[in-house]
């Protein structure tokens, strides 16, 4: 009986040892096959190689055609920030002199003033009716746009931005919005104490202070021709693939039928 017992289990050990290496062997042939499989495709792909080059031309020199095309763009900026206290120095002095306590009306009173007065001219620089407005007083012959991009703080400079087809042309709008523009924000400030009865007034250049002024810039922020051939390049390679599967899978439906 124990003899019995240990034949059992010798052949119950073999039987598990024989299912363990057919299912390693499984194993091993799908990994053959996958390779096998990988192998056939890229030497289908290979054998399409000419429908993958056509479309990989073909479009590399469309974006490049697409890139000389396109009338380059230009671009200019100037950078400005709040004005000096003392460009508000009179003024403080003014208000102060309607306070109750005009004792305590000092620097604070000139940086606030220089800031609401900022404040004013970034809002007149951002509004679209004041910059359509500006197109028509400005009679441009070359079309251009305007950008404003502020900063995350009341005092933080702010950037004045033109895009033109012409490299001269964006300094030259830059340069004029904000004079432009200034003369408004001046005009509407001065209005606006006149009516409380003071007589002080704001001069459009002190209501800023020129960081950074607009340049020519002689290099085209637009078209971005190595961008484009590159976009080309990559989705005229991927169309090229994409076309030469399906042939591959039109032939393989064909030699089955």
């Amino acid at each position: 009986m124990a003899l019995f017992v240990c034949l059992w289990e010798a052949a119950h050990l073999s039987m598990a040892r024989w299912r363990s290496d057919m299912s390693d062997c499984g194993l091993n042939q799908r990994s053959v096959d996958d390779e096998i499989d990988l192998v056939e495709l890229v030497q289908a792909i290979w054998a399409e190689k000419i429908t993958v080059l056509a479309f990989l031309i073909t479009a590399t020199l469309g974006a490049l055609a697409y890139s000389f095309l396109v009338s380059p763009q230009y671009s200019s900026s100037a950078v400005v920030s709040p004005a000096p206290v003392n460009s508000f120095g009179a003024l403080a002095g003014e208000l102060g002199a309607l306070q109750a306590n005009s004792s305590a009306f000092g620097i604070k009173a000139g940086i606030q003033v220089s800031n609401d007065s900022f404040s004013i001219f970034t809002s007149n620089l951002e509004s679209l009716s004041g910059q359509q407005a500006f197109r028509k007083a400005f009679q441009s012959e070359v079309p251009f746009e305007l950008a404003v991009k502020k900063g995350r703080g009341a005092r933080d400079p702010l950037t004045v931005s033109a895009t033109a087809g012409v490299a001269e042309s964006p300094k030259v709008v830059v340069e004029h919005y904000l004079a432009y523009t200034a003369r408004i924000t001046a005009a509407q400030i001065n209005d606006y104490f006149g009516g409380l009865g003071i007589s002080q007034r704001i001069e459009p250049a002190s209501l800023y202070r020129l960081e950074q002024p607009a340049t020519v810039n002689s290099t085209p922020v637009k078209p971005k021709r190595t961008l484009i051939v590159a976009l080309g390049f990559v989705l005229g390679g991927m169309l090229g693939v994409f076309v030469a599967l399906v042939r591959i899978m039109l032939k393989k439906r064909a030699r089955t039928n």
